[in-house]
């Protein structure tokens, strides 16, 4: 913050200068002459403008950042999309193979069958009572879940196999 602190220094001395000179010389904030004089002795002129280049500067790299950060995440993103697909592929590969577990000296893999979830197929054909009342409704999927363990059927809803999960822990 030295600058902040520079261009303050330069203002209080431009502005006891200026009063000196009105005093002394008995000029007028409008004057001419008081503005010019000014001009002449003190250095807040060039140090304003400076400052205002360097407040363009520094918006100007701000903005260039929060460009690079905006394709960063997205490319965060991708590489994060890259990751679960990948973690999906091992964990369908170690189950289709029959392995549940894989150990190395630097990773250890288990895959298991996910836990089934409820999936509604048509909102519209679910009871009320598998209904949750809000502002809008969606469906009780925690009470279809239980209908439906229990060997009930409830129309518009059934139970399917979740996505297999994959824990990796790196020693």
């Amino acid at each position: 913050m030295t600058e902040f602190h520079d261009l303050r220094t330069v203002a209080m001395n431009h502005a006891d200068l200026r009063d000196r000179l009105k005093a002394q010389y008995g000029l007028a904030d409008d004057d001419q002459a008081l503005i010019d004089t000014l001009d002449g002795l003190s250095d807040l002129k060039d140090m304003v403008i400076w400052a205002a280049r360097r407040v363009k500067e520094l918006e100007a790299q701000s903005a260039g950042l929060k460009d690079y950060i905006g394709s960063l995440k997205m490319r965060q993103e991708r590489i994060d999309g890259s990751a679960a697909a990948l973690r999906e592929c091992i964990a369908i590969a170690m189950l289709e193979s029959g392995e549940t577990s894989i150990k190395d000296a630097a990773v250890t893999l288990s895959a298991r069958i996910g836990p089934s979830k409820v999936h509604v197929v048509n909102e519209l054909e679910l009871p009320a009572e598998y209904m949750r009342q809000k502002i809008t409704s969606a469906p009780d999927k925690d009470a279809i879940r239980e209908a439906l363990d229990a060997g009930h059927a409830v129309p518009g809803a059934q139970l399917t196999n979740g996505q297999p999960t994959l824990t990796l822990r790196v020693k």
